[in-house]
């Protein structure tokens, strides 16, 4: 009794965790991601209704749900996979690991999905495909989910190379602005040491003086101006890194 409540708590505490994950994941499910996965669920299928619409036999009503549906929910479901990966490997997964299991795990719930629906909207006037005829619900879903996986894992990949390259540029950039940023403070650390040991008042006067000098003593301000210009040559020799 005793592991049966544990286990059951252990169960019930994995549900919130996974329940975050996703809200993570999808809340990086951007316009255009979103966008560009239904135009190219989609593609497979505009070829096949505008060879329908250009022999002028459209077909029954459900011929393009028939046809659009399965398409579009594999993409869905190849972008939630996508999204859950990639938040893995937010987590300190390797993108490889994360990416395998997301993919297939997608490809075998479009096909579960898909084949429910193919078999509800099969109109039939509509000649069914010849690798849905003979193989029943579970050999549709077989089917689509290995075309799933072949075309989703195809555009998973893609996009997987895509975010390293883009996570090798960000990383990139962020080395550049880390050392333009140590740059600017060892040069703010210079001008101060500098300010440190000459101060601005000081050279102020100590020309001021030199110039008084020189309404009096012409050589003597030059001897002045000289020993002034050793001095800040001293000064800035001993700063320099």
């Amino acid at each position: 009794m005793i592991n049966m409540d544990t286990g059951l708590s252990a169960r019930l505490t994995v549900l919130p965790q996974l329940s975050r994950f996703f809200r993570a994941a999808l809340s990086h499910a951007t316009l255009p991601l979103i966008v560009l996965a239904a135009l190219l669920g989609a593609v497979r299928v505009v070829p096949i209704l505008l060879g329908y619409w250009i022999y002028g036999d459209m077909g029954p009503p459900f011929l393009a749900l028939y046809r659009l549906v399965p398409s579009e929910i594999v993409a869905a479901c190849m972008l939630v996979a996508v999204l859950a990966a990639e938040e893995c490997v937010r987590n300190g997964v390797r993108r490889l690991t994360a990416y395998i299991p997301a993919v297939m795990a997608a490809a075998l719930l479009s096909g579960l999905i898909s084949a429910p629906l193919i078999v509800l909207l099969h109109d039939p006037r509509f000649p069914i495909m010849p690798a849905h005829r003979y193989s029943g619900t579970s050999g549709i879903a077989l089917f689509i989910a290995a075309d799933a996986l072949a075309r989703g894992g195809l555009a998973a990949f893609i996009f997987a190379n895509r975010e390293r390259w883009l996570m090798s540029v960000r990383h990139l950039r962020e080395a550049e602005l880390d050392r333009a940023r140590i740059e600017r403070q060892l040069a703010e650390s210079e001008l101060n040491a500098m300010e440190s040991m000459l101060p601005l008042a000081a050279l102020i006067s100590s020309l001021e003086a030199v110039g008084s000098l020189y309404d009096r003593d012409r050589s003597g301000g030059d001897r002045q101006l000289a020993e002034v210009i050793d001095h800040l040559r001293s000064v800035t020799a001993s700063i320099q890194i």
